[in-house]
């Protein structure tokens, strides 16, 4: 610590020496002679973060360089573009010289705009932005030069994080998606992953209250430490990465200043106060929360209780799935209605029921098509129901009862094979139990659509998914498993081109096994039984004689024994 408080000097020192000693060489507009006068010199705090005693823990994140470049803008919106770059870098002094027409408080409003909302702008700007600096001094010169009057607008900030703190957050925030891999979910789900990651990875922390990094994005994805703020920021930064606009919202909360975010979910927003989640991973209570309960514990300062701000963003008064939709009133709502409690387990939301009862009753799909769509949601998925409750969920709703000690074997057996679960899913999607089903219900079962290769031709992909497991030793991954199935369903590769693609593969390969072991693998996946003595010896001295282990392959490959193989899979040897 000692060590960094002498750096941190030394850099205060040089910047002082340069801008006092040297001057002149610094603003090149400057003119021999013609001093600058100094039209305004403000010194404010930011009114948006939280309070932060003691000048002395601005000196750290201060001690940044100002920016080496002259910048020069001759028109506001330029003007805006570099402070808020400059700022995004970090810089600790700012000089911008202007050309455009001069106002007063021009240079207010330029900081503003600065740290402004705007979903075209990067996850780093914004509110992002604006919460992430202390204090500012805003100084504004008039000066002339050869090219006539000017005017030099400076800016001294007080920044929560260095640069060299955002780039690990951004680090941070890259390693964090790509843990949570939510970028094809849909936007429900990305939120609740972010959510609950921050709750169940970042904890309160008030003893280090007077400190900036638990204020900041790095407290809070780094340290994995913050308070409010940091914890607001980091849900900003993430969400906003997932393309997900929401907003940073400061007020008051449980008697001290507090901060929180609101997120646009079907067309309203919703409040959501991650800091008071801290330390669950379920069971939310301040999740996607309506006005109505919200603000009894929440007040807003008055900037976001405007009702130019309410009009931008109009708040749900209710909270986002939480409030049961009254008994359906038709039979069309009544079938949707048993689908959300039997495969999302929960009730049904107003929008959702009406979205899915449309498709429906204009026919644009069937009663087996619609369950695919539950089936196939992320968050059924984000259930992670293992294999016997995933079929005893399609027992209830498939069949309305419970499964039966044999039918659980059973499936239970085609899941083992290597078949995915909408294979299954459409055994009981296509049941005369569901026709019947959807009959009460006055619904067309219609058929489920699957497209994955590996769900196309039961045959191939038990043959495939049988290679996997006899060639390379392991369960087959699912885009190996599409690839491998398609090639012989387009007919790119026969049965046996698809076994020489196995056992020849790198991965094959690289287990360098031994003549024997060869040969026990050939036994296994050309015969179906293991070696037995004669034919491995027999094998054995073909090898030691020279020929090649290819030769062996085609041995084995056009025997009788894995012509039957292949036709028990009722597919083509070659």
């Amino acid at each position: 610590m000692k060590i960094k408080k002498t750096r941190d000097f030394l850099c205060i020192w040089i910047f002082l020496l340069i801008f006092f000693v040297l001057g002149k060489g610094v603003y090149a507009e400057e003119t021999d002679g013609i001093p600058e006068e100094l039209l305004e010199e403000i010194e404010e705090e930011n009114v948006y973060t939280d309070d932060i005693g003691g000048d002395i823990l601005f000196s750290e994140n201060y001690a940044v360089p100002f920016s080496g470049t002259i910048e020069y803008a001759e028109d506001a919106e330029t003007a805006v573009q570099i402070l808020r770059q400059q700022m995004i870098n970090r810089n600790g002094l700012i000089s911008i010289y202007y050309h455009g027409e001069y106002t007063e408080g021009m240079s207010a409003e330029f900081l503003e705009r600065a740290v402004a909302y705007d979903d075209t702008l990067p996850g780093m700007a914004g509110d992002y932005l604006r919460y992430h600096f202390q204090r500012v001094v805003r100084r504004t010169y008039k000066g002339v030069n050869e090219d006539g009057e000017y005017i030099r607008f400076e800016y001294e900030i007080y920044y929560l994080s260095s640069y060299d703190q955002e780039l690990a957050v951004n680090e941070k925030v890259c390693d964090i998606l790509e843990e949570l891999d939510v970028y094809s979910a849909d936007r429900e789900m990305k939120i609740r992953s972010v959510y609950a990651y921050i709750t169940s990875h970042v904890r309160y922390d008030s003893m280090i209250y007077e400190t900036f990094n638990v204020h900041s994005a790095y407290g809070a994805a780094v340290e994995g430490k913050a308070v409010c703020q940091g914890y607001s920021l980091l849900l900003y930064r993430l969400l906003q990465e997932l393309g997900i606009q929401n907003r940073m919202i400061s007020g008051e909360a449980g008697g001290t200043s507090h901060i929180w975010n609101i997120v646009e979910m079907d067309g309203y927003w919703y409040n959501m106060d991650v800091t008071w989640d801290w330390g669950k991973d379920e069971q939310f209570k301040w999740l996607l929360v309506g006005a109505e309960s919200f603000d009894r514990s929440h007040i807003r300062d008055s900037e976001f209780m405007a009702e130019a701000f309410y009009h931008m963003y109009p708040m749900a008064l209710k909270d986002y799935y939480k409030e049961p939709v009254e008994e359906p009133i038709d039979q069309v709502e009544a079938f949707v209605t048993r689908l959300y409690k039997e495969i999302l387990g929960r009730d049904a939301d107003a929008f959702g029921l009406k979205e899915w009862s449309e498709v429906l009753k204009s026919g644009r799909e069937q009663g087996a098509k619609v369950a695919q769509g539950f089936v196939d949601s992320d968050e059924f998925k984000a259930r992670n129901l293992s294999d016997d409750a995933y079929i005893h969920a399609l027992y209830r709703t498939f069949f309305d009862r419970e499964a039966d000690s044999s039918g659980l074997t059973a499936w239970r057996k085609v899941l083992d094979s290597g078949l995915s679960r909408m294979h299954v899913f459409r055994g009981f999607a296509e049941s005369d139990e569901f026709t019947g089903i959807c009959g009460r219900y006055g619904i067309v079962r219609g058929n489920a659509n699957l497209t994955a290769p590996r769900d196309q031709n039961e045959g191939v992909t038990k043959y495939i998914v049988r290679n996997y497991r006899l060639c390379l030793g392991r369960e087959a991954d699912e885009r190996g498993l599409n690839d491998w199935c398609d090639a012989i369903l387009s007919g790119r590769n026969t049965a046996k081109e698809a076994a020489y693609g196995f056992v020849f593969s790198q991965e094959f390969l690289k287990r360098n096994l031994s003549d024997e072991e060869y040969i026990r693998v050939l036994y296994r996946v050309f015969m179906d039984r293991d070696a037995d003595g004669p034919g491995l010896s027999g094998w054995k001295r073909v090898l030691n004689e020279g020929k090649s282990r290819e030769h062996v392959f085609d041995g084995f490959a056009d025997s009788i024994e894995f012509a039957n193989i292949c036709n028990s899979y009722g597919i083509l040897k070659k």
